[in-house]
């Protein structure tokens, strides 16, 4: 009877007491190796997160040099039409004085003295405007595009042909002598 229950009672005290201490145990080992996974787990984000800065920040850079090779692009661009504008205008210009630079000198060649010193007045008016002295100048050509890469390619290929040369001349520029020095040292 009683000393029975008393048994029982002791007996089943004891399993619950020690039913308690191995839940407290297969507790704290769970808590353990879930804090060790949610370490892992932040530690792999961590890292993640570190990548994916490091590949933002390298498109952003590579986004940057872009614009910066399109903005260079542009003005190249610009800078190649104003310089075949530049060449038009100076073309336009320069052939007709060339033509009253060479009828003054074949006046003064072959003309009277009375017309020699009005010869010699047009000529120099005319050296004056002519916007580069021939001596002074050189023609360069101005790569803009591919048709200009293209012609080049034709040129150094075949020679120097004349339907060749007419389509160049449209890249064509002259400049004096010191900007093309210049450009040259800037690697232009």
């Amino acid at each position: 009877g009683l000393l029975e229950s008393l048994a029982l009672v002791l007996v089943l005290r004891r399993r619950a007491q020690a039913e308690r201490v191995a839940g407290r145990v297969a507790l704290e080992r769970a808590y353990g190796e879930l804090e060790q996974r949610v370490d892992a787990r932040t530690s792999a984000l961590t890292q993640a997160n570190a990548a994916l800065q490091r590949e933002v920040d390298e498109r952003e850079r590579a986004e940057a040099a872009l614009r910066r090779t399109m903005d260079e692009l542009a003005q190249a661009g610009k800078m190649a039409a104003l310089g075949q504008m530049a060449a038009g205008v100076a073309h336009e210009l320069n052939n007709p004085l060339s033509v009253v630079v060479a009828r003054a000198v074949l006046l003064e060649e072959q003309g009277s003295p009375a017309t020699l010193h009005a010869a010699q007045k047009i000529r120099t008016a005319a050296e004056r405007f002519q916007l580069i002295a021939d001596e002074d100048s050189a023609s360069i050509i101005v790569r803009y595009g591919e048709e200009s890469d293209k012609l080049l390619r034709d040129l150094r290929k075949s020679g120097p042909q004349r339907w060749l040369m007419r389509k160049l001349q449209r890249y064509t520029v002259s400049l004096h002598r010191s900007q093309i020095t210049r450009l040259l040292r800037q690697g232009d």
